[in-house]
């Protein structure tokens, strides 16, 4: 090896021991079990040898790009000598992700882009990337993606959408995002509704209720593991419960109430008996709406396990602790996260808003534990499952804050799963 290789390799050995480290520790948790014997086996041999980067095995060195982002891969690995640049051209799991990237950098990539070889793409129309998708387009055919298996496109212009499912084939992917900008046609709906038949999705994400509605024929969603809805409809979602047999996971994100009421009303039972996993945001559904859709759903869904309920309609009777465990007694639920935003007429206090919150039920049988703030002056309370069931908090301080739970520990963590604070300090304190 020229010395200057020599060198460079040594360089990144220094800087990535620890990055290696923690990636060996990811990779081994995504190969499946009969290999990861030979894997572990693998690491222990090359790091009692201090092996650096040019004397990795080539299936090590692939376990780990699967860890790295691709701007890092071409610009820290690409031509660092001979060796890694042939076990990046024989690396087929490439995963390229535009959402968030310098136009120097998306261009860098693409410059390096093996159409056969990528398995993941993303691409963006949002404020920091506009114009990416349209760009793409003009530059790939995305037919010569032949091992794609997840496509995300965020922000998309319908006219772009429309060309990618005019020209490409969705059966072969196994993850599908769209996000698109506005209200979609019934031109757009028609291509997306034949684009999914016979596909093989598992994980399926649509951001607008319009997209939603080609979820309405069971065939759609016969096979479908894992489903995100934004901006969705009450009636939609009722329907694809009734079809849905295979369905695992449901993130409902800003649900609505029917205003046109121009589809027919469930009167079938709810046929998804895997369904695990629920999450449901919104700030139009009343407490009411929301028990009948539960009382509709519940005796159907013996597995669901998980249920998060976050809602900022201003209907005080989320904070009703009473009628919480009269609803959840008799469900498999063992996890129940919520948030909820509400201005009280009653002008209850905290201790009293709490108190249906500390009966055996929520404190001994389920162990969920809950929290309460107040906004005296700006007459709002909030009402959280413990711990906080969102990545991000936004704090306001303010003199007439108010805190109480029903922790029996002080010391519990609240804010353990939290990776964003946002405090407003242009406020009066």
């Amino acid at each position: 090896m020229p010395l200057f290789c020599q060198h460079t390799v040594s360089f990144y050995d220094c800087i990535w021991e620890g990055y290696l480290k923690h990636c060996f520790v990811s990779s081994r948790n995504q190969v499946n079990k009969q290999n990861k014997t030979y894997f572990d086996f693998l690491i222990v041999y090359n790091m009692a040898n201090g092996a650096g980067l040019d004397k990795l095995p080539v299936e090590l060195i692939h376990c780990i790009l699967d860890c790295v982002d691709i701007q890092t891969i071409f610009q820290s690995l690409y031509g660092v000598c001979r060796r890694m640049n042939r076990a990046l051209g024989t690396y087929n799991r490439y995963k390229f992700h535009f959402q968030s990237i310098s136009k120097h950098d998306f261009h860098l990539a693409c410059r390096f882009l093996p159409h056969e070889q990528v398995v993941s793409l993303t691409l963006s129309h949002g404020n920091d990337t506009p114009g990416q998708i349209q760009l793409f387009l003009s530059l790939f055919d995305l037919k010569k993606f032949v091992r794609l298996s997840s496509l995300t496109l965020h922000m998309i212009e319908e006219i772009d959408l429309q060309k990618i499912l005019r020209t490409t084939s969705l059966k072969s992917l196994r993850y599908l995002s769209i996000d698109c900008q506005t209200k979609c046609q019934a031109k757009t709906l028609c291509l997306l509704q034949s684009s999914l038949v016979g596909h093989s999705l598992q994980t399926l994400s649509l951001g607008s209720t319009s997209l939603g509605r080609v979820l309405l024929r069971a065939h759609n969603t016969a096979n479908i593991r894992h489903l995100v809805l934004n901006r969705s409809l009450m009636c939609q979602i009722e329907h694809i419960l009734s079809s849905s047999t295979f369905l695992e996971t449901l993130d409902l994100t800003n649900v609505e109430i029917d205003q046109e009421n121009d589809l027919p009303t469930i009167d079938a039972s709810p046929n998804s008996p895997k369904l695990a996993s629920l999450a449901i945001s919104s700030s139009f559904l009343t407490m009411d709406t929301m028990v009948s859709f539960f009382n509709w759903l519940f005796p159907h869904s013996r597995q669901l396990q998980h249920l998060r309920v976050i809602s900022n309609t201003n209907d005080e009777d989320y904070f009703d602790g009473s009628r919480w465990e009269s609803l959840l007694s008799t469900t498999s639920v063992v996890q129940f996260q919520f948030y909820f935003s509400a201005t009280l007429t009653m002008n209850k206090p905290i201790h009293e808003i709490l108190l249906p919150f500390r009966s055996p039920f929520w404190l001994d049988e389920k162990h969920w534990f809950v929290a309460c703030d107040q906004h005296r002056l700006l007459d709002q309370s909030v009402l959280y499952s413990i711990p906080w069931c969102d990545k991000q908090v936004i704090w306001q301080p303010r003199m007439d804050f108010e805190s109480e739970n029903t922790l029996p520990n002080k010391e519990y963590p609240i804010f353990n799963s939290v990776n964003h604070l946002h405090i407003k300090l242009n406020c009066q304190v």
